[in-house]
């Protein structure tokens, strides 16, 4: 009754949203990075298990803190938080 119902990404999901982003010119190095940003997501059990929109919000949040560490841009992070969405 009280479950969470938030749509998420799942891994396949993920997959999906990374070969688009590839697609558009976001190079393996930049979704591999993607990748580490939301990897603890999927590990989650249960319920939990998958990105939901506050989980994308945020690593995008961690992404533009970070870009320079992680080596992008701001409309790098933009298409992908734009990605990931499209796939909830």
């Amino acid at each position: 009754m009280f479950g969470d119902n938030r749509p998420k990404v799942s891994e396949e999901e993920l997959k999906k949203a990374k070969q688009e982003l590839f697609s558009k010119g976001i190079d393996k190095k930049k979704l591999d990075q993607v990748e580490k940003v939301f990897h603890g997501h999927m590990d989650e059990p249960g319920k939990e298990h998958g990105i939901d929109g506050g989980e994308i919000t945020a690593g995008a949040g961690y992404m533009r803190e970070h870009k320079k560490d992680l080596g992008v841009t701001d409309k790098d992070v933009n298409d992908i938080e734009e990605g990931m969405r499209k796939h909830l």
